[in-house]
């Protein structure tokens, strides 16, 4: 491959103040010292923007600190995708709740014949309301009928909630896998989960999780959620104001690689990451926020 065919060509789109083609990346390792499998979800389009679904792991290079790293995990955006949707149906949630079940709804309505959504709701307790499907009419008759919970206190076991549906998506590492989280971030229930447990277990999930912020503009445990999973924070005024059309695209045609740094940490534990294309006539975007923490 020359130079020229060898200059980078996939950009950030990112909703923090971060412009051009890599991100600075801080470093993530497990308790014993191990560097864990990093992940990057990537869109490709032509030069007049139809999305590129027929890659192969052998298109891409990973660089971090521009030294190449070898793909070990690959998943093409034509693999079927299993998404989990984790609603909160707390007590707390009432005042958002109708107009969240119906963007909820057009969300789950843009997604492909072979992709299976699961809905669990959570309150006191969690409840699957539907288990993996594709179809539409199941899961748009499971979002209706959802309800907040009734019933003396406000309990939310939102810890208890995500640690479950995580573990339902590590059960299909085959599988490209989303968890989408609508909820105002509040936990006054969980008594066997902690919010620093969850964030380690979702960092070595390898699954990526969207949250939805409702009722509130700032959540740290949602917004490190996100961040660490290689997720984008989506704010309740913004679901409001529009559909989730952009989320649902990247769903459905982004590629996932997974690569675990070959290099020793550096000492302020920052790595500067890049994905390149092989074909200069394709254009690549590391889609937000897939720069996750490495620590």
């Amino acid at each position: 491959m020359t130079k020229t065919r060898a200059r980078l060509n996939c950009s950030l789109a990112i909703v923090v103040a971060l412009f051009g083609n890599a991100a600075s990346l801080p470093l993530q390792v497990t308790k014993d010292g191990e560097q864990r499998l990093s992940r990057l979800n990537v869109a490709v389009y032509t030069a007049d923007g139809r999305p590129v679904t027929d890659l192969t792991a052998a298109d891409f290079v990973i660089l971090e600190d521009d030294n190449p790293q070898p793909i070990q995990r690959f998943q093409a955006a034509k693999s079927p995708l299993r998404l989990l949707l984790l609603v909160d149906a707390s007590q707390s949630m009432l005042r958002a709740f109708a107009s969240l079940k119906t963007a909820l709804t057009e969300f789950l309505g843009q997604f492909g014949s072979r992709d299976e959504v699961s809905v669990v709701s959570f309150a006191g307790g969690v409840r699957l309301e539907t288990d993996f499907t594709m179809n539409s009419d199941r899961l748009r008759r499971a979002l209706m009928d959802l309800e907040v919970a009734h019933g003396r206190g406000d309990r939310t076991v939102l810890f208890e909630a995500l640690q479950i549906g995580l573990e339902r998506l590590m059960e299909h590492p085959g599988s490209r896998t989303a968890l989408v989280l609508a909820s105002d971030g509040r936990d006054t229930g969980s008594r066997e989960t902690k919010s620093s447990e969850i964030l380690d277990q979702a960092a070595q999930s390898f699954v990526t999780v969207y949250p939805i912020l409702v009722l509130s503009r700032r959540n740290e445990f949602m917004e490190k959620l996100a961040t660490s999973t290689a997720g984008e924070l989506y704010p309740a005024d913004e679901v409001a104001s529009r559909s989730l059309d952009s989320l649902a695209a990247h769903l459905r045609n982004h590629y996932v690689l997974g690569y675990r740094p070959s290099t020793a940490p550096k000492p302020k534990g920052l790595a500067r990451v890049e994905v390149k294309l092989k074909d200069p006539s394709l254009r690549c975007v590391l889609l937000p926020s897939s720069y996750r923490p490495r620590s």
